[in-house]
């Protein structure tokens, strides 16, 4: 995993700086905190997010991968804690959770759940939706 950028804009320059070529459709956007780390990198096709969307803690660590197309979630997402250790991996298929999620507490997996067209699915028996 590619650690986080590390050059750092000066405060006036610390909004979203597009990277790419913007006449091809694609740019990607990285946003700074005051202090000038790296908080967030997320590509865009034609204004909309696209490609793998990023998010960092203020001391630059890893936190969210999102992996995006045509604006929706297409891909496993990654949440990691504090220590970069994984807090969930849901895998999603055009917007919808679809396929395995695995939670985990303190590095070790403790829930691993199927999932059908955005319903938990096991032994027989499907959750869709609480409420």
């Amino acid at each position: 995993m590619a650690a986080p950028h590390t050059s750092s804009p000066s405060p006036a320059a610390r909004a979203d700086l597009p990277v790419g070529d913007a006449q091809a459709g694609f740019v990607e956007h990285e946003q700074f905190n005051e202090t000038g780390g790296l908080v967030s990198r997320a590509g865009f096709m034609d204004g909309v997010l696209h490609g793998e969307m990023s998010s960092f803690g203020s001391d630059g660590k890893l936190l969210a991968m999102a992996p995006y197309e045509a604006g929706v979630l297409h891909g496993v997402l990654k949440l990691f804690d504090e220590n970069g250790e994984p807090v969930q991996e849901a895998a999603y298929h055009r917007g919808v959770q679809q396929g395995v999620t695995r939670v985990y507490v303190g590095g070790a997996l403790v829930v691993r759940a199927a999932f059908l067209g955005g319903c938990a699915a096991w032994r027989n028996n499907v959750l869709c939706g609480v409420g």
